[in-house]
Parts: C-alpha cells; sequence; structure tokens
C-alpha cells in the first residue's frame, strides 16, 4: 500500500514535467520595423508580437508600450489585434530628424498570471546627403555617380580585352596563312627550276646523241643533200640527150 501511494504521485509529476515541456510556449517577443533606415519626411511602423499563447483566453489583461532610448512613446495599450495566440500591436511615427533615431524597445506586460517579456529594435536616420542608405525602402541600396561609372568600366574593360584578343588571333592566322603561302609558291618555284633544268638537260642529250649518229660530222646531212642534186641533174642531162635535144 506504501508503494502504491509513493508510485501514483511520482508518476503524476513525470506526466505534468513531460507535457508542458512539450507543450510550453516560447517566451520571446518580437518587434519587426518597415525600415531599418529612413530619411527626414519617412513614415516608420513598429510592429510588436507578443509570444505565442499571450491572448485573454490566457492572461487577465495584455498591455503594450513603446520606448524610445529608454524613454515611454507609448504609453500602456492594449492589443491592437489577435492573430492566432498572438497578440499584437503596432505603432507609426513620422520621422522628423535625427532624434528619432536609436534603439527602440516594445514591453508587453501580462496580468493573471503576471509576466513581462520585450523585444528591440534600431532605427538609422539620414539625410538627402547620405549615399548609403542601407535597408530603407526594402533594403534597396542607392548607388552614387563614381559607383556607375565604376561599374560602367567593370563592363567596358572586358569587352575590350577580347576585342583586342579578337584582332590579335585574326592578325595571327592571317600570317600564318601568307606564310603558307609562301612557302607553298617557293616550293612551286623549286620544283619548276628542277624541271626546266631537266628538259634542257634532255636536249643536250638529244643533241649529242644525233652528233654522234652522223659521226660527230654535223655537215652530213649537208653532204648527202649535194650528192642527191647531182645524181638527179646527171639523169636530167642523159634524158636529153636521148630525146636529141
Amino acid at each position: 500500500m506504501l508503494k502504491m501511494a509513493t508510485f501514483i504521485p511520482v508518476n503524476l509529476f513525470l506526466l505534468h514535467y513531460f507535457v508542458f515541456s512539450v507543450y510550453s510556449y516560447s517566451e520571446t517577443a518580437t518587434l519587426n520595423v518597415s525600415a531599418s533606415v529612413v530619411r527626414i519626411g519617412d513614415n516608420v511602423t513598429f510592429e510588436c508580437i507578443s509570444p505565442q499563447g499571450y491572448t485573454g483566453a490566457d492572461y487577465a489583461s495584455i498591455t503594450f508600450k513603446l520606448l524610445h532610448n529608454n524613454t515611454d512613446l507609448f504609453g500602456n495599450e492594449e492589443a491592437k489585434s489577435i492573430r492566432g495566440d498572438y497578440s499584437i500591436n503596432w505603432y507609426t511615427i513620422e520621422i522628423s530628424g535625427q532624434q528619432h533615431a536609436g534603439n527602440y524597445t516594445c514591453i508587453i506586460t501580462t496580468t493573471g498570471p503576471d509576466k513581462t517579456v520585450s523585444a528591440g529594435a534600431f532605427l538609422k536616420v539620414i539625410t538627402d546627403t547620405d549615399k548609403d542608405v542601407g535597408s530603407r525602402g526594402g533594403g534597396k541600396t542607392e548607388s552614387s555617380s563614381e559607383d556607375k561609372y565604376a561599374l560602367i568600366v567593370l563592363v567596358i574593360l572586358p569587352i575590350g580585352a577580347l576585342v583586342a584578343a579578337f584582332l590579335i588571333h585574326k592578325e595571327i592566322k592571317r600570317r600564318c596563312q601568307a606564310n603558307r603561302e609562301g612557302n607553298g609558291q617557293r616550293i612551286k618555284d623549286k620544283e619548276q627550276t628542277k624541271n626546266d633544268g631537266q628538259s634542257n638537260s634532255g636536249e643536250e642529250t638529244l643533241k649529242l646523241d644525233k652528233k654522234e649518229t652522223n659521226g660527230g660530222d654535223d655537215s652530213i646531212p649537208g653532204q648527202i643533200d649535194d650528192k642527191v642534186n647531182e645524181s638527179t641533174q646527171g639523169l636530167l642531162k642523159d634524158e636529153h640527150q636521148e630525146n636529141g635535144v
């Protein structure tokens, strides 16, 4: 009986521990800012979101307040909206000067049970002469004229390098082609010279062969022609005598 009396409270304690450990909510608030960097004349909105489970169903009251550099900017206010298990309040201010720059803190206070949670954000205010506007307008950054010129140079330089490389490649290709054509012409000239030499050598050989055939005397053909003419004249003379001429 004693064991049973001890066992039941222990199990109830363990059940309570595990159930509330699994289903307990994070006690962290959130402060969202429409823009962390603003100019004079802009409007900025601070949205303060409670931890999960901070609603009228769980607490007797929930109030919000916004501090600027640890000074109350907006007093205790009730939640303006409930989104699921979250209570939300927001504040919009117009930036009139550098006095609006600094740290902003949202404090959420509950009663029944009593709790206090907070969240912070930093706001930077710049003038029209400032170049870097950080996350103003959704995090966009305005570029100065120097930055634009630098960007143009960075774009033009690679293009110029590519054009120069193309022209150099084209010139090298042209010179290689000219060298190939020159080498080809020189080879043709050498072959033509060689062929002309072989042709002249053949003619000289033919003349030498002809001269050897004639016994080395170039006048033999002429002598043969003279003998033929003498024989022809003798035959004509005999024919005239027979005819009594």
